[in-house]
């Protein structure tokens, strides 16, 4: 089988780009959907993961369609149609390789990530959205070396989170991605576990977002997301891109948006998350150093 030969490299890229980031179960998925097919973009989907070279123009020749779903679905970030949205963590593995042999690491994401633009090929005016749970402690290095990255923060509401985290273990078998700091600790409790992991990479971002302007960044509460996602997407699309407000395509799903409050794990599960944010909060034994 003859291997799809990658791009040539080039001096760097000017294409309009934000990066979704956020802890797991946040809403991250939903919002990846919403944004992209509201917003003239191109984005990884899965038919990049069986056929990159072709993803995109899969991804073209479905739009139609998708965008005449009437909701947004997934199953642990993950999405059923080739041309609905992918993660894509092989996508981003330079992120967490050493640079090189000269050591310069900002030259070694702008070249990885205009491979990676490259490939996806947009053509004007379509911008580049994109999204990568894995990638959370890098994103400000990322952003240092590309600075026309619109980083995209989405939160939801702590014990949500943390719940989602919890049952996604339970039917998924691990917990992903985990934070450098819990690799080598020994918690048995998994509600303790999804804890310490979603604090761990909240802080990360928090302190890593604090480096990065206003104007390169918006945080996208996922409650008030579902509740008015318009004026999230137009933010977005038009103040932090860029893009002119009649591009802004229609979308059937965006009005049936509504936040999951389905309970996931027991009554006295939920009290002991409970109990642990609010040791958290207050300073007592749970917090993280």
């Amino acid at each position: 089988v003859r291997p799809i030969a990658r791009p040539a490299r080039s001096a760097g890229t000017t294409v309009r780009c934000a990066l979704i980031v956020c802890p797991p179960r946040s809403g991250g998925t939903v919002i990846y959907q919403a944004l992209t097919q509201a917003i003239p973009c191109v984005y990884l989907c899965n038919a990049h993961a069986l056929l990159p070279g072709w993803g995109t123009r899969i991804q073209r020749a479905k739009r139609a369609a998708l965008a005449e779903r009437q909701s947004f679905n997934n199953y642990c970030g993950y999405t059923g149609s080739l041309a609905d949205v992918y993660e894509g963590n092989e996508f981003f593995a330079w992120m967490h390789r050493p640079p090189g042999r000269n050591g310069d690491e900002a030259a070694h994401l702008c070249r990885e990530f205009d491979l990676l633009i490259r490939l996806l090929a947009p053509r004007p005016p379509e911008c580049v959205i994109l999204k990568n749970a894995r990638a959370f402690s890098k994103i400000a290095r990322l952003h240092e070396a590309i600075p026309e990255i619109v980083l995209v923060r989405v939160r939801r509401e702590t014990d949500q989170v943390i719940q989602s985290a919890v049952r996604a273990y339970r039917d998924l078998g691990t917990f992903h991605p985990v934070p450098e700091s819990l690799r080598k600790q020994n918690i048995d409790d998994p509600i303790e576990f999804a804890y310490q992991q979603i604090r761990a990479i909240e802080a990360s971002l928090d302190e890593q977002l604090s480096q990065v302007a206003p104007e390169c960044r918006l945080e996208i509460p996922y409650e008030a997301f579902c509740g008015d996602p318009h004026r999230f997407i137009r933010t977005l699309a038009c103040d932090r891109l860029g893009l002119a407000p009649g591009s802004l395509r229609e979308c059937a799903a965006l009005s049936r948006l509504r936040p999951s409050r389905r309970p996931k794990v027991s009554e006295a599960e939920s009290r002991q998350i409970e109990e642990l944010i609010r040791h958290g909060r207050s300073g007592g034994g749970h917090g993280l150093e």
